[in-house]
């Protein structure tokens, strides 16, 4: 199987690709299990990313990881690198927006 990986000058790109790792490897069920439970209580729901127009919960996977891996470096996100790089169209990388939250808490 070919992983998806940022690219090697995305900032953190060896971090950031583990993290994309264990999303490739998650059965479709346990990524929907996931975000059903994590979405009614993510804090940063309605948080505008700086230096852009997204909102937490526009956020790919692949985005939301180059967040994570600069904010726990103690690091400022790139906007540039964050809306460079939405990743793949895969199920595995859809944002709460694209699985259709919070209409699907109900289903």
């Amino acid at each position: 199987m070919n992983w998806y990986m940022v690219p090697k000058d995305t900032p953190n790109a060896r971090a950031v690709n583990q993290e994309l790792y264990y999303l490739q490897v998650t059965s479709a069920a346990a990524l929907l299990n996931q975000v059903k439970v994590a979405y009614p209580g993510d804090p940063l729901i309605g948080f505008q990313i700086p230096g852009t127009n997204l909102l937490w919960e526009q956020l790919t996977e692949v985005q939301k990881a180059i967040f994570n891996v600069a904010a726990e470096g103690g690091s400022t996100v790139d906007p540039v690198a964050l809306q460079g790089n939405p990743g793949p169209q895969v199920l595995w990388n859809q944002s709460y927006t694209q699985w259709g939250l919070p209409g699907i808490l109900t289903q």
